[in-house]
């Protein structure tokens, strides 16, 4: 696998290797420490795919009803509810790594802060705009409407267990350097940019320069 990196004056070549097991062991770490955990409960005839890396703990409940389409046909309802993992950016560029697409290291080595959320802001932002929120909605019901209150109590309780759980999370930044530290990159060969342009200033054809290449590689 090569990766082509520009530099002032030169177009560089460099081959590139890791231990896809460590990488692989790393990134479920990754998504064990540093993911959002929100539990989900939803009424569904489809079983939600128990993907262990996003979806965790899935548990199926009663029958709570049926869905009937336009021909008659009816399909029973279920209750499941599940842990859903949102795993941080770097998990992608890990799998893009993987499967091959090498420009992924451009922000592995110098990570997209702006697609990397930040833990505690998000974790501030989350106590802000729900937490509050919820129970602001819980004093404005009125004292003798029990069952209200009761609800939004249920609803406040798992905005409070969500919170929490967002609380462990890990960030993620230190696990960059980690990831870099599985990946070796060597130089093995670079050219002159003002030769390569000569050369496409020769061709003026783009699909002529990839025919070259694909000959002499």
């Amino acid at each position: 696998m090569y990766y082509f990196k520009e530099t002032e004056d030169y177009i560089e070549k460099y081959n590139i290797t890791f231990d896809l097991e460590k990488l692989n062991e790393l990134k479920k770490e990754i998504i064990d420490n540093c993911s959002e955990v929100e539990h989900k409960e939803i009424n569904t005839p489809i079983e939600p795919e128990n993907n262990p890396l996003k979806i965790r703990n899935l548990k199926k409940g009663k029958q709570v009803g049926t869905r009937t389409f336009a021909n008659g046909q009816s399909i029973p309802l279920y209750t499941y509810d599940y842990d859903e993992y949102t795993y941080p950016y770097l998990v992608n560029l890990i799998d893009n790594l993987i499967n091959g697409e090498t420009n992924s290291l451009e922000e592995i080595f110098i990570p997209n802060k702006q697609k990397e959320k930040h833990y505690d802001l998000r974790l501030k932002n989350y106590k802000k705009r729900n937490i509050n929120k919820k129970f602001n909605e819980y004093e404005k019901i009125n004292y003798f409407d029990i069952q209200k209150k009761r609800e939004k109590l249920n609803e406040l309780d798992k905005l409070i267990l969500d919170y929490e759980k967002m609380a462990t999370i890990k960030p993620v930044g230190p696990y960059y350097e980690k990831v870099k530290e599985l990946i070796t990159l060597e130089l093995v060969a670079k050219l002159p940019i003002e030769y390569l342009n000569k050369i496409i200033n020769f061709y003026e054809d783009e699909t002529i320069i990839n025919k070259t290449k694909k000959k002499h590689k």
